[in-house]
């Protein structure tokens, strides 16, 4: 199983390197507001955290007691007690708990935690790695708005495979509609179709609630390194969220040179 410091080394880093985005320094200034279960204190360096919000129990108290908030935490600023480096090191994350451990969100908390995300908690960029079955107005309305107020969303397409049903608000043309691909560089096979970029999803080592370091798999693990990705960008070049967004793509596209290139390099070095 290839670990996401080796992805991070042989795919996330070469990217941004050679794209010439990197910044001198990490993206220090740039807020990604993690909307999810929590996020563990016991894994997630208290210099990469800012006060958030629990929508279920209308609390400050955010600690994670699922794992899946702090595992996608994990790919965008790293868990040294894990080994899992970061893509973002420096990037400051927001959480904002909308979901509990049957990965349930109510329509209407969901859209109030994005407006919030903008107003109140001031994100430069709102990390969604879930979703709902359907399209919601209020939800695509608080999307818009984020587009508006020139925050970009990036959210999970889901894991229900090429046969799935379209996941919102990842289907949404205001969201950045993040996939999963495998250490080949295949689109996962539980990848459900409205992608337009992709990202390592599976064959990760990822950090727990504890700060131990366990495996698995999803899209959501990819829109942690797509949100990361813009971080770093954003550090370099302040762009609106249709701009970001369309550069990512062709960086991140399925069809893009760069995963056209990287395979190649991949298999010349085996």
């Amino acid at each position: 199983m290839m670990s996401a410091k080796l992805i991070f080394l042989l795919i996330i880093w070469p990217l941004l390197s050679v794209c010439h985005i990197l910044p001198e320094t990490p993206p220090e200034q740039v807020t990604i507001a993690l909307l999810d279960t929590g996020i563990a204190s016991a894994a997630i360096a208290p210099e990469n955290l800012l006060p958030g919000w629990n929508y279920l129990t209308d609390s400050a108290d955010c600690e994670d007691l699922v794992n899946h908030g702090t595992a996608v935490a994990s790919v965008i600023v790293g868990c040294e007690s894990a080994g899992v480096q970061g893509i973002a090191p420096g990037a400051l994350l927001t959480p904002l708990v909308i979901a509990d451990k049957e990965n349930s969100v109510p329509p209407e908390v969901l859209a109030q935690a994005v407006y919030d995300a903008v107003d109140r908690f001031g994100a430069d960029i709102i990390n969604i790695s879930l979703g709902l079955p359907k399209d919601v107005p209020e939800v695509r309305q608080a999307v818009a708005y984020a587009e508006e107020q020139g925050v970009l969303v990036v959210a999970a397409v889901g894991n229900g495979g090429p046969d799935g049903e379209p996941l919102y608000p990842a289907a949404y043309a205001t969201a950045l509609a993040v996939g999963s691909i495998d250490e080949r560089g295949s689109i996962s096979d539980f990848t459900q179709p409205g992608a337009s970029v992709f990202a390592p999803g599976e064959d990760i080592w990822l950090a727990s609630r504890r700060g131990k370091t366990y495996g698995a798999r999803g899209t959501s693990y990819a829109t942690g390194f797509v949100s990361a990705a813009a971080a770093v960008w954003l550090a370099r070049e302040p762009l609106p969220p249709a701009e970001l967004r369309q550069k990512l793509r062709e960086l991140l596209g399925a069809e893009s040179e760069y995963w056209q290139g990287y395979f190649a390099a991949l298999n010349a070095a085996e």
